[in-house]
């Protein structure tokens, strides 16, 4: 549980380490899928040298030109960027992402901050309000209770008036 909440707080706090390591990872990915599709097309172009099926011998015996030679020969190998260019370039367009992200996380959290700011007074206004009505509240019940001892001393007041208590009726 530790862990997991770690990794959520690193994922929250330092969102660009993470980001940045899956571009790597994807930039090494797309390396290798063009070295692949580089092998596969040579690999191709050598097989249909040597053994072409799809073309039948011409009649002046000059064979026309494979379709597969003319692709192979399209394909400007020498024109593509080396690894370090590509990570050049790579690394320069996360950085200005990165910048873009930067600028965007510290607007949210300075609304986010307004709006926590804000809370908090609101927080603080029915915290008094509340006080406030708990002052009313023990004066009120103060002046009931006052009123209710008051009411109830003269209500036996008159009983007793009334109706005279025991020790004048008694026997000695």
């Amino acid at each position: 549980m530790e862990e997991r909440l770690e990794k959520r707080c690193d994922d929250i706090y330092f969102p660009f380490d993470v980001r940045l390591g899956g571009l790597d990872s994807q930039a090494k990915w797309l390396q290798k899928e063009v070295k692949a599709i580089q092998r596969q097309l040579a690999s191709q172009h050598q097989i249909s040298a040597s053994i072409n099926r799809k073309h039948s011998k011409s009649i002046n015996s000059k064979a026309p030109a494979s379709t597969d030679k003319h692709l192979v020969a399209s394909i400007d190998t020498t024109s593509t960027p080396d690894d370090e260019q590509m990570i050049q370039n790579k690394m320069e367009s996360m950085h200005a992402e990165l910048n873009e992200l930067s600028a965007y996380a510290y607007d949210k959290i300075g609304w986010h901050q307004f709006n926590i700011e804000n809370i908090l007074e609101r927080l603080q206004n029915i915290s008094n309000a509340i006080q406030k009505m708990d002052e009313r509240w023990t004066r009120n019940d103060e002046a009931t209770r006052s009123f209710i001892a008051a009411w109830s001393r003269m209500c036996r007041d008159k009983v007793d008036a009334c109706f005279p208590t025991s020790s004048c009726l008694s026997t000695n």
